[in-house]
């Protein structure tokens, strides 16, 4: 007998699993509707209150001889929990950010933190102190999915607006710089790597 763990996004775990383990004394029940909501409810809690970035982590008992596993296997998991991280911003985040505003620079904070982590981006944005000036992100904070469902002239003032950008794939980035490229027509657009890379470049 092995056992099989899988990790992953809250949505996409949750979905595969049909019974959930109990901390009391290690046993299993259903995984009841309440109790899917229950477990949202606490992600929401750490990703908003905590700034914390959640993996949620499930196991499924294999049969006695199998020696490989496949997409197909993920499926009547057993849940097991939420990992939350804690992914600080470094300290000179806010005062590059703020000299930027303070130079006339309009920033967006793009991040491929798919859309249940939106709230943490959107509390980290807060914790940094960079945009203390919005009383919050309605308006302000758009997913791929979002903006692309936009017409033409919402995009653009949805551009005016944005302040944090929540990508689904790698391929939303290159819309965004299109998307901005064509609203800023004659000025310049940089991107800057994240926390841990220190070269900028011209688009």
């Amino acid at each position: 007998m092995g056992i099989m763990f899988s990790k992953g996004a809250l949505e996409s775990i949750i979905s595969r699993c049909t019974n959930i383990l109990c901390n009391d004394d290690g046993s299993t029940v259903p995984l009841t509707a309440n109790i899917r909501v229950e477990v949202e409810s606490r992600f929401h809690s750490f990703a908003r209150k905590e700034t914390l970035r959640c993996l949620a982590l499930a196991k499924k008992t294999m049969p006695l001889g199998q020696k490989t596993i496949s997409f197909e296997d993920e499926k009547d998991l057993t849940f097991i929990g939420l990992v939350g991280m804690l992914d600080p911003p470094s300290e000179e985040v806010r005062n590059a950010m703020l000299a930027c505003m303070t130079a006339g620079i309009h920033v967006i904070v793009v991040t491929g933190d798919n859309r249940k982590l939106q709230s943490t981006v959107e509390s980290l944005c807060h914790k940094i102190g960079a945009f203390d000036h919005l009383i919050d992100f309605v308006g302000h904070s758009y997913t791929a999915s979002e903006f692309q469902e936009l017409p033409a002239l919402q995009q653009t003032l949805a551009l005016q607006r944005m302040a944090l950008f929540t990508r689904d794939e790698p391929s939303h980035k290159r819309m965004l710089v299109e998307a901005l490229q064509g609203y800023l027509f004659g000025t310049s657009l940089f991107f800057i790597g994240g926390k841990n890379k220190k070269c900028s470049f011209s688009l």
